[in-house]
């Protein structure tokens, strides 16, 4: 199997486990198992925080999405080694960066579990919309071989 395929599948795991997690949590929600475990005003302010985390959480993904790639392609130039650590660095890059749009997705869950207000599953949305956007397809990998194939030595 393709090692950016595997990156695929990696990837799309992360997805997975954020849209599983919300589910379940809009359904312990909705169905009154769970009861709020926050007052109203600690809600307040966690709803304000919240789109700060996920503007962060994108801007974090889209920096390791373009630096590591870039800095590793950069040290098999310096070094003149052939590209292959860098395309490995590509695929850990995407997989770094879907790590930490789960993580801020997974957190609008917990916080929609411990409020009981659903409205948090729309931050858990905005990031699995991120993720989509960035998901690693061959296509894109291509791309990007085809854009750093003149900084190899």
């Amino acid at each position: 199997m393709n090692a950016y395929r595997i990156t695929t599948f990696i990837f799309g795991a992360l997805m997975m486990g954020v849209t599983s997690f919300a589910v379940i949590v809009a359904f312990l929600v909705a169905t009154g198992t769970v009861k709020p475990a926050i007052a109203q005003p600690v809600d307040a302010a966690a709803q304000a925080g919240i789109p700060l985390l996920q503007l962060l959480a994108i801007i974090a993904a889209l920096i390791t999405l373009s630096a590591i790639p870039l800095a590793f392609v950069l040290r098999a130039r310096t070094l003149a080694r052939a590209g292959s650590p860098a395309e490995a660095n590509w695929r850990m890059a995407h997989i770094i960066a879907g790590a930490i749009l789960e993580g801020a997705g997974l957190l609008c869950c917990v916080f929609a579990l411990i409020t009981g207000n659903l409205a948090f599953l729309a931050g858990t949305g905005l990031m699995l919309a991120a993720m989509g956007v960035l998901f690693p397809t061959p296509a894109r990998a291509e791309l990007w071989a085809a854009e750093v194939a003149d900084l190899r030595p």
